[in-house]
């Protein structure tokens, strides 16, 4: 997670705790604990390569909808099609409308599109 947060801290201007860890532990472990979120490990060829953590009801679409919450592949798996992977079995594997947020930050092409 940390190493997510990291990514994810680079792009705002995180500053580093004085513990050395990003983002707000109370806030972080909601991701995991959360009875809205599904989560899902990412494995390429066996290794933990990331994560995705998808939702139930969205902020757009409602309650039927599913969103991508947080989605992470690290850095050396990236470019390689894990992500697409990822995203379209994340996509095929429940059914429904689907809210999809790019942040603004993301300048560089992604697998949703560009930006």
């Amino acid at each position: 997670m940390q190493l997510y947060l990291y990514d994810l801290g680079s792009l705002d201007g995180w500053d580093i705790a004085d513990d050395g860890t990003y983002g707000r532990q109370d806030r972080i472990e909601t991701f995991w604990t959360d009875t809205d979120r599904q989560r899902y490990l990412v494995r390429a060829n066996g290794e933990l390569a990331g994560f995705v953590l998808t939702r139930s009801g969205t902020y757009l679409s409602g309650d039927d909808a599913h969103a991508i919450s947080e989605f992470f592949i690290l850095q050396k798996y990236r470019r390689l099609g894990v992500g697409r992977n990822v995203a379209h079995r994340t996509f095929d594997g429940l059914a429904g409308t689907w809210e999809v947020a790019v942040m603004r930050a993301i300048r560089r092409p992604s697998i949703f599109g560009a930006s």
